[in-house]
């Protein structure tokens, strides 16, 4: 069927030149079956560290490798999906590294190693700046982000009621660090490099509220791999990739499809129904995506905590 024919393409593009001439090199399947092999394996993390992916592709004619590896391409942008439903970015960042390796006589695979803005572009940019007390923390990341060359942070103004009380200092931070050092320095705060709405920062205080709210069920879902599972890390599921989650987005799930499933005698006394939420809310903590246009994976592995339960540990730790 048309409608399950996967879509997945790889954009490599330069920085702008001293002209302004951005150039592009789009990657993906063609139609007639003797195409290209891609696949992509990533993980996404409530984090603006870790955020990652690997690139193959093989059946590359040599000229093509030669541009790659040669080419001076900065940014990677990956989109997947389906043809006759929609597509949406996964992945958003910047280039660390490429390489070419010959694995047979007939095919080279080229891989593209690859991390997220913060850490790849933004993160090269070193600060040296300081703030008087008495400013609020929202005008501070914003500020910071745009000496750090971010400039569509998407910061919650819940920080505008959150005032700096003593004198504040960036000296040899990047942005990412920087943002870092705030979340342990505050347990309640989320923050994620993904690149949800052109924004390569989301930040919010998840003590006080969502970042977004999204309903998950068997009408608006696909699970690759039967329905959500309740462990000690949490409710963990996969499903197509039809929809651009985030992490830190709060997935509203039927607890009735949630599987509790015990195998053991250790497992009886783990009370996984207590894991439960009341309402049903869960946050996504880590993403992980596999995504072959002709192999067998073509997903997104997503683990969730009770929403109800982080609240609690939050206030707590925002209160210390």
């Amino acid at each position: 069927m048309e409608a399950w024919m996967r879509v997945l393409r790889i954009t490599l593009s330069t920085k702008n030149t001293a002209g302004g001439k951005v150039w592009r090199k789009v990657i993906e399947d063609n139609d007639d079956g003797v195409g290209l092999n891609i696949s992509v394996s990533g993980d996404k993390y409530m984090s603006t560290l870790k955020d990652a992916c690997s690139i193959k592709i093989s059946n590359l004619n040599y000229a093509d490798i030669v541009e790659i590896v040669a080419g001076k391409f900065y940014n990677v942008k990956i989109e997947c999906g389906y043809k006759s439903t929609s597509t949406f970015t996964i992945f958003d960042g910047g280039v660390m590294y490429i390489t070419n390796l010959r694995e047979s006589v007939e095919t080279n695979t080229v891989t593209i190693l690859c991390a997220s803005h913060l850490v790849a572009t933004y993160g090269q940019q070193r600060m040296n700046l300081s703030f008087n007390s008495g400013l609020n923390l929202y005008s501070v990341i914003n500020f910071i982000c745009k000496a750090g060359g971010i400039t569509n942070p998407n910061v919650s103004t819940q920080f505008k009621k959150k005032i700096i009380e003593d004198i504040e200092n960036c000296d040899t931070q990047n942005v990412a660090d920087w943002i870092a050092g705030k979340v342990r320095e505050n347990g309640s705060y989320i923050t994620s490099s993904d690149c949800i709405g052109n924004s390569y920062l989301t930040m919010f205080d998840a003590s006080k509220s969502d970042c977004r709210v999204i309903p998950l069920n068997i009408e608006n879902m696909i699970f690759t791999n039967g329905f959500p599972k309740m462990t000690t890390e949490g409710v963990t599921f996969s499903v197509l990739p039809i929809f651009q989650f985030q992490c830190g987005d709060t997935l509203r799930i039927d607890n009735s499809i949630i599987q509790i499933d015990v195998q053991s005698q250790s497992d009886v006394t783990k009370n996984f129904a207590a894991l439960l939420d009341q309402d049903g809310l869960y946050i996504v903590m880590q993403m992980h995506y596999e995504l072959q246009n002709r192999g067998n994976d073509f997903y997104i592995q997503m683990n969730a905590k009770t929403r109800s339960r982080i609240s609690a540990y939050l206030q707590r730790s925002s209160r210390k």
